[in-house]
């Protein structure tokens, strides 16, 4: 998935009157918060988010903001990286990364906790960038975004991705984490590397293509009854499971090459079901996984 990134971007590293602290001492985590105002808040706007590390929540509802919280964790968490345990007395330690260097002294001297919230954000024109840059963060960032809004996030490692009732196109990527999304009524294309996938279509749309790939683990799938719907299964290693009224059948292909003398057959390669007419294409893959196809 390309993930549109901006250069310039809008540090949110300064704690302001809209944002939201703990406070504890023995606080294990840290949050802020932000409404982003949009250029035109009649039109629909498009979401980018990136994260190296955590969790994404996204929720539509009706308003023309984009309400941001990042939690992010305490540093504090973090093992302790190479320069050592002992990091008030160690002296002439090699620097962290370089190992060609030695560390100044850190005598007398006490560690700084931390306490930025490494988050870059970005509108314009209804455009919104957000990103994270640090590994060593995991964030939770929960999103409120207009109903009409498109999605396009983006999960390295952590607890997934979750969206419900967003309305424009969605596209996920999530390499570990599982992928929930429900009250879905735009086009989707998920792909999850190692997890779970759950989406429920509030309406199945009809102006561009679904497709839906898990390599290791489950895809779970709930279509309206009416949809008009051309269901291409392709499942290596798994079970099917359907309650759709359509039935699926084996496809088989035969491609020709180009030149002379060449061709290829491909005998149940995938297997289609046509419910009400098959209007439009959703794609199923799982390599390792079962599936799991409703009706509602």
């Amino acid at each position: 998935m390309k993930i549109y990134r901006l250069k310039a971007t809008l540090l949110m590293l300064v704690m302001c009157a809209l944002s939201s602290i703990a406070t504890s001492a023995n606080a294990a985590e840290r949050s802020v918060s932000h409404n982003l105002e949009l250029t035109d808040p009649n039109k629909p706007a498009k979401i980018d988010v990136s994260l190296m590390s955590g969790k994404i929540t996204v929720e539509g509802y009706k308003g023309k903001t984009v309400k941001i919280q990042a939690t992010v964790n305490d540093l504090d968490k973090v093992k302790e990286d190479s320069w050592g345990v002992n990091v008030n007395t160690h002296v002439n330690t090699k620097m962290h990364g370089d190992a060609g260097e030695n560390r100044p002294s850190t005598k007398g001297l006490k560690r700084v906790k931390k306490t930025n919230v490494n988050i870059d954000i970005e509108e314009r024109n209804n455009r919104v960038s957000i990103e994270s840059h640090n590994n060593r963060d995991s964030i939770e960032l929960i999103l409120k975004v207009p109903f009409n809004a498109s999605l396009e996030l983006e999960v390295n490692k952590g607890q997934g991705v979750s969206v419900t009732n967003v309305y424009g196109e969605i596209e996920i990527e999530s390499v570990r984490g599982p992928i929930t999304a429900k009250g879905v009524r735009g086009s989707i294309v998920a792909e999850s590397s190692r997890s779970d996938m759950t989406i429920v279509f509030d309406e199945f749309n009809l102006e561009k293509p679904s497709s839906l790939t898990v390599h290791r683990g489950n895809i779970d799938v709930t279509l309206p009854s009416k949809a008009s719907a051309l269901i291409d299964v392709k499942n290596y290693d798994g079970e099917i499971f359907s309650g759709i009224e359509a039935e699926f059948k084996n496809v088989d292909k035969v491609e020709k090459g180009k030149s002379k003398g060449h061709q290829k057959i491909t005998i149940g390669g995938s297997m289609q079901a046509n419910l009400n007419g098959g209007k439009q294409k959703l794609l199923l893959n799982t390599f390792r996984g079962d599936m799991f196809i409703r009706s509602k």
